[in-house]
């Protein structure tokens, strides 16, 4: 009893006059010594890590042991990486951003966007990994978290113009490589994939309706080339999407947008269709595609009934189509659009199908990606 209460009380006694020992240790050491030597060893430190940066070989361990000596030297309670970030951490952080800021340019000079992109890609992945090397990684610290912060800044956004100006260029070539580089870069920075998008949308819109006109006197005339037409389009931004973009949703949304834009134009497909509010009478023009789509419907249907298709044979073509398009329906049956009325904003039930299980059916039900711009969901 009393005995091993008075060893406990010495044994804490002990402990506290150590640490006080311990810490008026390091304040001497940090004050008369590591103070008048610690600039130097930063300078060494960084001109080791940049020997690596130029492919040099060296001892990792002098870099790691400088970090530590500043991490362990702290006798601050409150905050024990208090040294390390006032110095070691300012030290790495700005000899980073000091090595790329003159090297980024010139290699985009030399090199031009395309080469510089695989390069920007490489330094980031090179300086993450360094950064788990040399700085602190602890939970109090976000080292890591800066560094990567600095080199975005210093190889993309500071040529964020440069790059995104081969955007429109890149998209209309199908260069999905180079895309999904671009893609990667920009989507390090907060608002860097906008200027994409927008670049996405136009190609749609320009290519859908040059494709759709360049064609126009046969998809006009041919309901089933018409359909076709439409799948193909779209299949082709699909893959631009994915392949470019990893099928991010915010290029999805762009490319369905510009396509609706692309099926509900009225400089290529339209119907002078009498429209006579209060006795008036006018035309108002509109999108061609629900009339050849209620053609290509009704042919369908037709087909369907009087099982005139030989389904032997046709239904791989069949159900090509029903996987990728769909058309639907409340009613159950497809009517003529309605007056005045895009292929979006046209009345629920409006597009739609067969009775279901029939195989044609399912070539209506088919419109489905595409179908984000022809369907009607009530």
């Amino acid at each position: 009893g009393p005995v091993t209460s008075s060893s406990s009380t010495n044994g804490n006694a002990e402990s506290k006059e150590g640490a006080l020992v311990e810490k008026l240790m390091l304040d001497l050491w940090n004050g008369g010594i590591f103070e008048s030597i610690k600039e130097r060893l930063e300078v060494s430190a960084m001109k080791i890590v940049l020997s690596e940066r130029r492919g040099e070989s060296f001892d990792t361990q002098l870099v790691i042991g400088v970090r530590e000596s500043f991490v362990n030297l702290c006798s601050a309670e409150d905050d024990k990486l208090k040294i390390y970030r006032e110095t070691f951490e300012k030290a790495y952080l700005d000899s980073t951003d000091e090595f790329y800021q003159s090297r980024a340019a010139d290699y985009l000079a030399q090199n031009g966007i395309a080469d510089y992109m695989t390069y920007a890609l490489e330094k980031l992945k090179e300086e993450d990994q360094r950064a788990l090397r040399y700085l602190e990684t602890s939970k109090k610290s976000d080292s890591a978290d800066k560094l990567h912060k600095r080199c975005v800044e210093v190889l993309i956004r500071n040529f964020k113009d440069q790059i995104l100006a081969e955007c429109s260029g890149m998209i209309a070539a199908n260069e999905n490589k180079k895309l999904f580089r671009m893609y990667s870069l920009m989507n390090e920075l907060e608002d860097g994939i906008e200027p994409m998008l927008a670049c996405l949308e136009a190609h749609v819109l320009q290519d859908g309706l040059a494709d759709m006109e360049s064609c126009a006197n046969t998809i006009t005339t041919d309901p089933e080339k018409y359909v076709e037409k439409l799948l193909e389009l779209f299949g082709r931004y699909s893959k631009i999407v994915k392949d470019s973009f990893q099928d991010d949703s915010h290029f999805l949304t762009s490319r369905d947008k510009a396509y609706k834009a692309v099926v509900n134009d009225v400089s290529v497909f339209k119907l002078e269709l009498a429209v006579k509010p209060k006795g008036l009478s006018k035309t108002h023009p509109e999108s061609k595609c629900p009339e050849l789509l209620a053609n290509y419907c009704d042919v369908a249907e037709k087909d369907e009934h009087e099982q005139a298709i030989d389904f032997g044979r046709n239904r791989g073509k069949i159900e090509g189509r029903a996987s990728r398009f769909e058309i639907r329906s409340k009613q159950g049956r497809f009517h003529a659009i309605s007056q005045g009325s895009s292929v979006e904003e046209t009345h629920p039930g409006n597009f739609g199908g067969f009775r279901k299980g029939g195989e044609l059916g399912r070539v209506v039900q088919g419109c489905r990606h595409a179908g984000r711009v022809c369907q009607q969901v009530g």
